[in-house]
């Protein structure tokens, strides 16, 4: 029955793609009152003007943003969270007297969120970091590249190699050269400003690379020659920032806002424990403008690509 459906919406749909291509204009939507209900939590309701003043908010900032029924959706379920949050603010004690509720539950997550900062130990930041260490650890670092070709020799490439450890050998005894050898006879886009890559991770970078880059100590070192799939490279590291202290406030941030999203997460799955939530998905559908035969079938099922057919017939 389900696949029956999705393929008869299917085939609806390219009849209207048809013949919608075939109209000058398009038919006027129907008027629908702005108190239409589109989504309820027990007798709580969630009407239409609800849903576009959040759109609105939204595309203030976004223009265009909110277009598809599976947004349309998720905002619903994004009002009836505010609600349930709301709730539980006042179970919690919180003042009422706040002229908007969103205000109310923007204190509440606020409140939540310090809750969760004053959790966060140097434990647990060490621990995170070490678990997560180059997902943190960056450096700077210059390269001198000669690029080959599948048409590149093996003599032309030994001469390559021969010519980066000439320069090696002289960025080794004065490091303060390297960049000016870069803009030399590097054949990188990075040659102009002296082979700088700036600060990176070691995932930006293709492994060897990476392996070459992360081994240097020293600023001004300069690597060994590597050979990568864009050619042959020597590598200067000109910053560090590997360790704890460059990243524990940032760490800190970070496990707090997880830790907050964990938390609320059980408050909204706790306060949905024995109420009754709808989505009124027709009156969604109504939202869409679509033609009436589609808005009038009962057993309309949508399919998964339903936004994504229904955007590339808006293009």
């Amino acid at each position: 029955m389900h696949n029956e459906a999705v393929r008869n919406f299917g085939l609806l749909l390219l009849s209207l793609l048809i013949v919608g291509a075939c109209q000058t204009q398009p038919p006027p939507a129907p008027v629908r009152p702005s108190g239409t209900v589109l989504a309820k939590l027990d007798e709580f309701e969630v009407t239409e003007s609800d849903l576009q003043q959040l759109v609105e908010e939204i595309e203030a900032k976004t223009p265009k943003v909110i277009q598809t029924f599976q947004q349309k959706k998720e905002l619903l379920e994004q009002l009836i969270n505010v609600q349930l949050l709301y709730e539980v603010a006042l179970e919690q004690g919180f003042d009422e007297s706040f002229r908007f509720k969103s205000k109310l539950v923007d204190s509440f997550i606020e409140s939540l969120e310090e809750k969760e900062a004053a959790r966060i130990d140097e434990y647990m930041i060490d621990r995170h970091y070490r678990e997560n260490r180059d997902k943190y650890d960056e450096i700077s670092a210059r390269h001198i590249l000669l690029r080959v070709t599948p048409q590149t020799t093996r003599e032309e490439r030994l001469e390559m190699i021969r010519r980066l450890e000439g320069w090696r050998e002289i960025a080794r005894n004065a490091p303060e050269r390297f960049q000016e050898l870069a803009r030399q006879y590097s054949q990188d886009a990075t040659a102009r400003g002296g082979g700088e890559l700036g600060f990176f991770v070691r995932a930006t970078m293709v492994a060897p690379f990476a392996r070459a880059a992360f081994a240097l100590k020293e600023i001004g070192d300069v690597s060994e020659v590597v050979q990568t799939e864009f050619g042959y490279h020597i590598i200067q590291l000109s910053g560090d920032r590997r360790g704890l202290e460059f990243h524990e406030d940032a760490i800190r941030r970070e496990l707090t806002r997880r830790t907050k999203s964990q938390r609320l997460n059980q408050i909204l799955s706790d306060a949905r424990q024995g109420r009754e939530i709808r989505i009124f998905e027709k009156e969604i559908l109504e939202l869409l403008e679509l033609p009436e035969e589609m808005r009038q079938d009962p057993e309309l099922v949508l399919p998964e690509d339903f936004d994504e057919r229904r955007s590339s017939h808006e293009d």
